[in-house]
Protein backbone atom coordinates (compact mmCIF):
# COMPACT_ATOMS: atom_id res chain seq x y z
CA UNK A 1 0.00 0.00 0.00
CA UNK A 2 1.20 3.15 -0.63
CA UNK A 3 0.11 6.85 -2.76
CA UNK A 4 1.92 8.88 -5.26
CA UNK A 5 1.47 12.47 -6.53
CA UNK A 6 2.55 14.96 -8.63
CA UNK A 7 2.26 19.09 -6.93
CA UNK A 8 3.39 22.07 -9.04
CA UNK A 9 4.14 25.10 -7.75
CA UNK A 10 3.08 28.42 -9.00
CA UNK A 11 7.02 28.89 -10.55
CA UNK A 12 6.95 26.10 -12.49
CA UNK A 13 8.72 23.46 -10.52
CA UNK A 14 7.61 20.13 -9.22
CA UNK A 15 7.26 17.43 -6.70
CA UNK A 16 7.05 13.96 -6.88
CA UNK A 17 5.75 12.78 -3.60
CA UNK A 18 5.08 9.38 -2.23
CA UNK A 19 4.00 7.62 1.70
CA UNK A 20 5.56 4.46 2.29
CA UNK A 21 3.29 2.09 3.03
CA UNK A 22 4.15 -1.25 4.46
CA UNK A 23 3.94 -4.20 6.95
CA UNK A 24 7.45 -5.30 6.86
CA UNK A 25 9.55 -2.96 8.71
CA UNK A 26 12.13 -1.40 6.11
CA UNK A 27 14.37 0.35 8.06
CA UNK A 28 15.27 2.20 4.94
CA UNK A 29 18.57 4.52 4.79
CA UNK A 30 18.62 8.17 2.42
CA UNK A 31 21.44 6.76 0.20
CA UNK A 32 23.15 8.65 -2.44
CA UNK A 33 24.62 6.40 -5.30
CA UNK A 34 27.40 8.91 -7.26
CA UNK A 35 27.80 8.13 -10.96
CA UNK A 36 29.65 5.30 -12.34
CA UNK A 37 29.30 3.43 -8.76
CA UNK A 38 28.43 -0.29 -10.29
CA UNK A 39 25.41 -1.99 -8.78
CA UNK A 40 25.07 -5.75 -8.26
CA UNK A 41 21.80 -7.36 -9.52
CA UNK A 42 20.56 -10.77 -9.39
CA UNK A 43 21.59 -12.03 -12.67
CA UNK A 44 25.50 -12.07 -13.35
CA UNK A 45 24.25 -11.31 -17.33
CA UNK A 46 22.57 -7.70 -16.27
CA UNK A 47 24.75 -4.75 -14.87
CA UNK A 48 23.72 -1.48 -13.47
CA UNK A 49 26.70 1.39 -13.64
CA UNK A 50 25.10 4.89 -13.18
CA UNK A 51 25.63 6.96 -15.93
CA UNK A 52 23.59 9.35 -13.53
CA UNK A 53 23.88 9.61 -9.75
CA UNK A 54 21.02 9.69 -7.95
CA UNK A 55 19.51 9.76 -4.15
CA UNK A 56 16.85 8.29 -2.69
CA UNK A 57 15.34 5.76 0.20
CA UNK A 58 16.54 1.77 -0.03
CA UNK A 59 18.76 -0.43 1.75
CA UNK A 60 22.08 -2.40 1.36
CA UNK A 61 25.54 -2.50 1.60
CA UNK A 62 28.30 -2.89 -0.86
CA UNK A 63 27.55 -2.47 -4.50
CA UNK A 64 23.94 -4.38 -3.89
CA UNK A 65 20.90 -1.69 -3.16
CA UNK A 66 17.59 -2.27 -3.00
CA UNK A 67 15.32 1.48 -3.31
CA UNK A 68 11.86 2.23 -3.19
CA UNK A 69 11.99 5.72 -4.75
CA UNK A 70 14.78 8.46 -5.58
CA UNK A 71 15.03 11.44 -8.18
CA UNK A 72 18.79 11.63 -10.27
CA UNK A 73 21.00 14.60 -11.09
CA UNK A 74 18.65 15.30 -14.34
CA UNK A 75 15.57 15.55 -11.61
CA UNK A 76 13.65 12.39 -13.37
CA UNK A 77 12.49 10.87 -10.33
CA UNK A 78 10.22 7.69 -9.32
CA UNK A 79 8.72 5.35 -7.05
CA UNK A 80 7.82 1.89 -6.55
CA UNK A 81 4.04 1.13 -5.29
CA UNK A 82 2.64 -2.45 -4.75
CA UNK A 83 0.64 -4.02 -7.29
CA UNK A 84 -0.44 -7.40 -6.56
CA UNK A 85 -2.82 -9.39 -8.03
CA UNK A 86 -2.35 -7.75 -11.12
CA UNK A 87 1.72 -7.83 -11.61
CA UNK A 88 3.00 -10.54 -14.14
CA UNK A 89 6.97 -10.61 -14.96
CA UNK A 90 8.50 -13.90 -17.22
CA UNK A 91 9.95 -16.43 -15.51
CA UNK A 92 13.48 -16.93 -17.10
CA UNK A 93 15.60 -14.71 -19.02
CA UNK A 94 15.63 -13.52 -22.86
CA UNK A 95 18.45 -13.74 -24.74
CA UNK A 96 19.15 -9.92 -26.21
CA UNK A 97 16.82 -8.01 -23.28
CA UNK A 98 18.20 -6.67 -20.32
CA UNK A 99 16.86 -8.94 -17.99
CA UNK A 100 16.09 -7.63 -14.69
CA UNK A 101 14.36 -7.79 -10.98
CA UNK A 102 11.37 -6.00 -10.48
CA UNK A 103 13.10 -4.58 -7.33
CA UNK A 104 16.19 -3.16 -9.38
CA UNK A 105 14.18 -0.82 -11.38
CA UNK A 106 14.43 2.16 -9.27
CA UNK A 107 18.02 1.65 -9.52
CA UNK A 108 18.15 1.29 -13.18
CA UNK A 109 15.77 3.83 -14.11
CA UNK A 110 17.22 6.56 -11.93
CA UNK A 111 20.90 5.58 -13.28
CA UNK A 112 20.30 5.26 -16.54
CA UNK A 113 17.99 7.76 -17.93
CA UNK A 114 17.20 11.63 -18.47
CA UNK A 115 14.14 11.82 -19.95
CA UNK A 116 10.62 9.88 -20.36
CA UNK A 117 11.11 9.77 -24.03
CA UNK A 118 14.55 7.50 -23.61
CA UNK A 119 12.27 5.77 -20.65
CA UNK A 120 10.31 4.90 -23.00
CA UNK A 121 11.98 3.86 -25.84
CA UNK A 122 14.30 1.93 -23.44
CA UNK A 123 11.97 -0.13 -21.63
CA UNK A 124 10.92 -1.88 -25.09
CA UNK A 125 14.03 -4.10 -24.01
CA UNK A 126 13.37 -4.31 -20.08
CA UNK A 127 12.97 -8.47 -19.41
CA UNK A 128 11.23 -8.71 -15.76
CA UNK A 129 12.12 -12.11 -14.03
CA UNK A 130 10.25 -13.10 -11.28
CA UNK A 131 13.39 -13.17 -8.76
CA UNK A 132 12.97 -13.07 -4.94
CA UNK A 133 14.17 -9.71 -3.31
CA UNK A 134 16.67 -10.77 -0.58
CA UNK A 135 15.48 -8.79 2.11
CA UNK A 136 11.29 -9.45 1.97
CA UNK A 137 12.32 -13.15 0.67
CA UNK A 138 9.23 -12.89 -1.44
CA UNK A 139 9.24 -11.40 -5.45
CA UNK A 140 7.74 -7.82 -5.47
CA UNK A 141 4.55 -7.54 -6.83
CA UNK A 142 5.47 -3.62 -8.00
CA UNK A 143 4.16 -0.90 -10.36
CA UNK A 144 6.00 2.34 -11.10
CA UNK A 145 5.56 6.18 -11.41
CA UNK A 146 8.02 8.42 -13.22
CA UNK A 147 8.14 12.13 -13.29
CA UNK A 148 10.88 14.62 -15.63
CA UNK A 149 11.94 17.94 -14.45
CA UNK A 150 9.00 19.46 -16.51
CA UNK A 151 6.12 17.50 -14.23
CA UNK A 152 5.44 15.09 -17.34
CA UNK A 153 4.41 11.61 -15.77
CA UNK A 154 4.56 7.91 -16.89
CA UNK A 155 3.12 4.76 -15.44
CA UNK A 156 4.65 1.72 -15.78
CA UNK A 157 2.53 -1.32 -15.01
CA UNK A 158 3.86 -4.91 -15.76
CA UNK A 159 0.94 -6.91 -17.03
CA UNK A 160 -0.49 -10.09 -18.59
CA UNK A 161 0.10 -7.98 -22.05
CA UNK A 162 3.90 -7.02 -21.39
CA UNK A 163 5.04 -3.72 -20.15
CA UNK A 164 2.33 -1.10 -20.60
CA UNK A 165 3.04 2.85 -20.64
CA UNK A 166 0.23 4.76 -19.46
CA UNK A 167 0.38 8.90 -19.41
CA UNK A 168 -0.26 9.73 -16.04
CA UNK A 169 -1.89 13.15 -17.10
CA UNK A 170 -3.47 13.75 -13.69
CA UNK A 171 -0.30 12.60 -11.83
CA UNK A 172 -1.74 10.26 -9.13
CA UNK A 173 -1.10 6.61 -8.50
CA UNK A 174 -1.72 4.10 -5.50
CA UNK A 175 -2.09 0.18 -5.68
CA UNK A 176 -4.36 -2.64 -7.34
CA UNK A 177 -6.06 -2.01 -9.30
CA UNK A 178 -4.51 -0.96 -12.57
CA UNK A 179 -4.27 3.13 -13.88
CA UNK A 180 -6.64 3.02 -16.25
CA UNK A 181 -9.07 1.54 -13.45
CA UNK A 182 -8.68 4.18 -10.99
CA UNK A 183 -9.39 6.90 -13.52
CA UNK A 184 -12.60 5.51 -14.83
CA UNK A 185 -13.34 5.40 -11.22
CA UNK A 186 -12.78 8.96 -10.64
CA UNK A 187 -16.09 9.52 -12.82
CA UNK A 188 -18.13 8.38 -9.39
CA UNK A 189 -17.05 11.57 -7.64
CA UNK A 190 -17.29 14.50 -10.20
CA UNK A 191 -20.15 16.13 -7.94
CA UNK A 192 -17.37 16.57 -5.10
CA UNK A 193 -16.55 19.77 -4.84
CA UNK A 194 -14.98 22.49 -1.86
CA UNK A 195 -17.66 24.54 -1.69
CA UNK A 196 -20.68 24.38 0.44
CA UNK A 197 -24.05 22.43 -0.46
CA UNK A 198 -26.42 25.05 -0.79
CA UNK A 199 -29.61 25.27 1.42
CA UNK A 200 -32.94 24.09 -0.45
CA UNK A 201 -36.61 24.62 0.43
CA UNK A 202 -39.20 21.84 0.31
CA UNK A 203 -42.90 21.59 1.36
CA UNK A 204 -42.42 25.23 3.05
CA UNK A 205 -39.43 23.48 5.25
CA UNK A 206 -35.64 25.00 4.59
CA UNK A 207 -32.87 22.48 5.10
CA UNK A 208 -29.78 23.91 5.74
CA UNK A 209 -26.16 22.11 5.71
CA UNK A 210 -24.82 21.64 8.78
CA UNK A 211 -21.39 23.41 9.42
CA UNK A 212 -18.23 23.46 6.73
CA UNK A 213 -17.29 20.55 4.36
CA UNK A 214 -20.69 19.76 2.71
CA UNK A 215 -19.14 19.73 -0.61
CA UNK A 216 -17.06 16.55 0.18
CA UNK A 217 -20.06 14.52 1.17
CA UNK A 218 -18.65 11.36 -0.63
CA UNK A 219 -15.42 11.48 -0.29
CA UNK A 220 -14.41 7.66 0.29
CA UNK A 221 -12.48 7.96 3.27
CA UNK A 222 -10.71 4.50 4.06
CA UNK A 223 -7.43 2.89 3.09
CA UNK A 224 -8.43 1.13 0.59
CA UNK A 225 -6.21 1.71 -2.69
CA UNK A 226 -9.27 2.74 -4.55
CA UNK A 227 -10.66 5.31 -1.70
CA UNK A 228 -6.93 6.74 -1.76
CA UNK A 229 -6.47 7.42 -5.44
CA UNK A 230 -9.83 9.51 -4.90
CA UNK A 231 -8.93 11.30 -2.08
CA UNK A 232 -5.34 12.34 -3.07
CA UNK A 233 -7.14 13.22 -6.81
CA UNK A 234 -9.17 15.70 -4.96
CA UNK A 235 -6.25 17.15 -2.74
CA UNK A 236 -4.47 17.75 -5.17
CA UNK A 237 -6.94 19.46 -7.61
CA UNK A 238 -8.17 21.91 -4.50
CA UNK A 239 -4.75 22.95 -3.54
CA UNK A 240 -3.78 26.32 -3.83
CA UNK A 241 -0.29 26.64 -5.83
CA UNK A 242 2.53 27.33 -3.43
CA UNK A 243 4.40 30.43 -4.53
CA UNK A 244 8.07 28.65 -3.83
CA UNK A 245 9.42 25.06 -3.15
CA UNK A 246 9.57 25.07 0.58
CA UNK A 247 6.01 26.39 0.85
CA UNK A 248 5.00 23.86 -1.68
CA UNK A 249 6.72 21.01 0.56
CA UNK A 250 4.87 21.79 3.38
CA UNK A 251 1.54 21.48 1.78
CA UNK A 252 2.89 18.28 -0.10
CA UNK A 253 3.24 16.76 3.24
CA UNK A 254 -0.26 17.88 4.24
CA UNK A 255 -1.13 16.29 1.24
CA UNK A 256 0.05 13.08 1.92
CA UNK A 257 -1.27 13.27 5.37
CA UNK A 258 -4.62 12.99 3.88
CA UNK A 259 -4.11 9.56 3.14
CA UNK A 260 -1.16 8.49 5.25
CA UNK A 261 -2.17 5.23 7.93
CA UNK A 262 -1.49 5.17 11.64
CA UNK A 263 -0.31 1.94 13.45
CA UNK A 264 -3.79 -0.18 14.20
CA UNK A 265 -6.18 1.00 11.23
CA UNK A 266 -5.29 -1.82 8.95
CA UNK A 267 -3.98 -5.06 9.67
CA UNK A 268 -2.87 -7.70 6.71
CA UNK A 269 -4.25 -10.92 6.45
CA UNK A 270 -1.19 -12.71 8.17
CA UNK A 271 -2.04 -10.24 11.15
CA UNK A 272 0.94 -8.01 10.31
CA UNK A 273 0.36 -3.69 10.99
CA UNK A 274 0.76 -1.96 7.70
CA UNK A 275 1.39 1.55 7.85
CA UNK A 276 2.75 4.90 6.65
CA UNK A 277 6.38 4.33 7.24
CA UNK A 278 7.51 7.31 6.11
CA UNK A 279 6.56 10.61 3.16
CA UNK A 280 9.18 11.66 0.69
CA UNK A 281 9.16 14.60 -1.96
CA UNK A 282 11.59 14.69 -4.71
CA UNK A 283 12.39 18.45 -6.30
CA UNK A 284 12.92 18.06 -9.88
CA UNK A 285 14.14 21.74 -9.54
CA UNK A 286 16.63 21.63 -6.67
CA UNK A 287 17.29 18.17 -6.95
CA UNK A 288 16.67 17.92 -3.18
CA UNK A 289 14.66 14.81 -1.54
CA UNK A 290 13.06 15.53 1.27
CA UNK A 291 11.95 12.50 3.78
CA UNK A 292 9.54 12.53 6.89
CA UNK A 293 9.28 9.44 8.91
CA UNK A 294 6.63 7.69 11.51
CA UNK A 295 8.15 8.88 14.55
CA UNK A 296 9.80 11.97 13.21
CA UNK A 297 7.68 14.28 11.69
CA UNK A 298 10.20 17.34 11.25
CA UNK A 299 10.98 17.56 7.59
CA UNK A 300 14.77 16.10 6.67
CA UNK A 301 16.06 16.97 3.15
CA UNK A 302 19.17 15.74 0.96
CA UNK A 303 20.71 17.39 -1.56
CA UNK A 304 22.25 16.08 -5.08
CA UNK A 305 25.30 18.14 -4.41
CA UNK A 306 28.21 17.59 -6.76
CA UNK A 307 30.61 16.51 -3.83
CA UNK A 308 27.97 13.34 -3.57
CA UNK A 309 27.75 12.82 -7.17
CA UNK A 310 31.35 12.35 -7.26
CA UNK A 311 32.09 10.63 -4.26
CA UNK A 312 34.01 7.30 -4.20
CA UNK A 313 31.15 5.16 -2.25
CA UNK A 314 27.99 5.88 -1.60
CA UNK A 315 26.79 7.84 1.04
CA UNK A 316 24.50 6.74 4.40
CA UNK A 317 22.07 9.19 5.90
CA UNK A 318 20.04 8.24 9.22
CA UNK A 319 17.40 10.68 9.11
CA UNK A 320 16.45 9.92 12.68
CA UNK A 321 19.79 11.41 13.56
CA UNK A 322 19.96 14.18 10.80
CA UNK A 323 19.67 17.80 12.43
CA UNK A 324 18.94 19.70 9.85
CA UNK A 325 15.74 20.50 8.61
CA UNK A 326 14.20 22.15 5.32
CA UNK A 327 14.11 25.35 6.85
CA UNK A 328 17.80 25.67 7.68
CA UNK A 329 18.80 23.48 4.46
CA UNK A 330 21.87 25.80 2.89
CA UNK A 331 22.30 24.69 -0.37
Amino acid sequence: MCTSAVIETMANQYILGRTMDFAFELEGEVIIIPRGFSLKTELASTKIVPTYGFVGTGRGAGNKYIFADGINEKGLSCASLYFPEYAVYNDVETDGMLNLAPHEMISFILSTFSTLAEVRTELKRINLVALKADLLGIVLPLHWIIMDKFGKSLVIEPTKNGIEIHENAIGIMTNSPDYKWHVTNLRNYIGIQPKQVESMTLFDTEFKPFSQGTGTRGLPGDYAPTSRFVRAFYAKVVALKSSCEIVAIHEAFHLFSSVDIPKGAVVTSEGTVDYTQYISCMSSANLTYYTQTYYVPQIKAIHLSEDALSSKQPLHFDVLSMENSILSLNK
